[in-house]
């Protein structure tokens, strides 16, 4: 399951709780979302999905919601190898050894 993961749209940090329309029972944390209900649920509360760069940055991490184990959405398209060379939104997720890969 994909989670969310929401930058503040100054760019100061990055959230994962208390998201709008997230789980009450765990946090108000969201996964198994698409990525327009991921960009909806950040952009509801003023803010934006985080940017590759910025989750290979680790903004975000340790936020809560088990997303460092867990790929999140980002904002930054990407063309990935199993795709036949269509434009998808993919996600980030953190190895072990606590470098970024895209799958």
């Amino acid at each position: 399951d994909i989670g969310v993961q929401c930058c503040y749209s100054d760019g100061s940090g990055g959230y994962r709780k208390d998201l709008p329309g997230g789980d009450s029972s765990n946090d108000g944390c969201i996964t198994g979302a698409s990525y327009s209900e991921a960009k909806a649920a950040c952009e509801s509360g003023g803010d934006r999905l985080c940017t590759a760069q910025e989750i290979r940055d680790h903004v975000g991490k340790g936020s809560g919601c088990s997303h460092d184990a867990r790929h999140v959405w980002s904002s930054d398209e990407c063309t990935h190898g199993n795709a036949g060379g269509v434009r998808v939104r993919r996600a980030w997720h953190e190895l072990d050894s606590d470098e970024r890969q895209l799958f």
